[in-house]
């Protein structure tokens, strides 16, 4: 079995932590995803959950009288 590398091991670890914060119903912008993961990538963290068949969804925000960014979230259909 392949070993994984470091970067790899974090992408992973990234993903969980998104996606456990996001099922709590979070709302998170890419700004979120760096300071509290360590995410420079947070697009492609999305897209690797939703590749995994999570059903993050994405909205446009205004963020501090500041341009548009994207918010992502998860729908919690209890």
């Amino acid at each position: 079995m392949e070993q994984l590398t470091l970067e790899q091991e974090s992408v992973i670890t990234q993903n969980q932590m998104i996606l456990q914060a996001l099922q709590r119903g979070r709302r998170l912008t890419p700004l979120h995803m760096l300071n509290e993961f360590g995410s420079l990538r947070a697009s492609a963290r999305i897209y690797d959950l939703r590749r995994m068949g999570h059903a993050v969804q994405m909205r446009m925000v205004q963020v501090k009288g500041r341009k548009r960014v994207a918010e992502y979230y998860i729908e919690n259909n209890d």
